[in-house]
């Protein structure tokens, strides 16, 4: 009987495979970077970001597959915890936070094989919420705010065998407006590079 049951298991799971599978989620776990800004005879100063862990949600569904290539609609959903910043220029804040949602197109190469090179393009929003407190210790004035948001990304899936998962590798980059609305202060550019899986249906 425990014999029957794993064999049709198996069936099943290999069936899955199989079908056509249109929708993914996938979970991936990584750092954010962000490029120092400015020098010492800039406007706004030295202001540098330490990096700091990023985890991102993404959903995917697809719109279009052809024998080379297969095109989705993703919608990747970046979280980083507070990331602590050094500047030169007191009124920065000593630390913020951020959260951006980016729906994009994701051209998906070699659909079908067992590894799966892919491109992401597309724009959306960033909520950043600065610290309470500025370099001195003192009071940052500074809110949390929306500002538009540019993504571009590259990434690897290799595909498990007899399973609907994954394994992901990615990077991807975000252009935006600045998140401490200081002039001089363009921490414009946030880099995620990352790992995880992905589930397909």
């Amino acid at each position: 009987m425990r014999k029957i049951v794993s064999q049709f298991l198996l069936l099943t799971t290999i069936c899955l495979n199989a079908c056509a599978q249109k929708n993914e989620i996938a979970g991936v776990a990584g750092v954010k970077v962000t490029p120092t800004v400015g020098n010492s005879i800039s406007l706004g100063g030295t202001t540098q970001v330490r990096r700091v862990f990023a985890f991102e949600a993404n959903y995917a569904r697809e719109l279009k597959r052809l024998r080379l290539f297969t095109l989705q609609l993703e919608l990747p959903f970046v979280a980083t915890p507070t990331a602590k910043i050094a500047s030169s220029n007191f009124l920065v804040a000593s630390r913020y936070s951020s959260l951006y949602l980016t729906p994009s197109f994701r051209l998906m190469l070699t659909p079908g094989s067992g590894v799966t090179p892919w491109l992401s393009l597309g724009g959306g929003i960033v909520r950043y919420t600065p610290g309470n407190r500025n370099q001195f210790g003192g009071p940052s004035n500074l809110t949390s705010v929306l500002k538009g948001a540019i993504q571009g990304g590259a990434g690897i899936d290799f595909k498990a065998p007899f399973f609907p998962i994954s394994f992901r590798a990615e990077a991807r980059e975000f252009y935006s407006g600045s998140p401490l609305g200081l002039k001089g202060v363009n921490l414009r550019n946030n880099i995620m590079i990352g790992g995880g899986a992905v589930l397909r249906f």
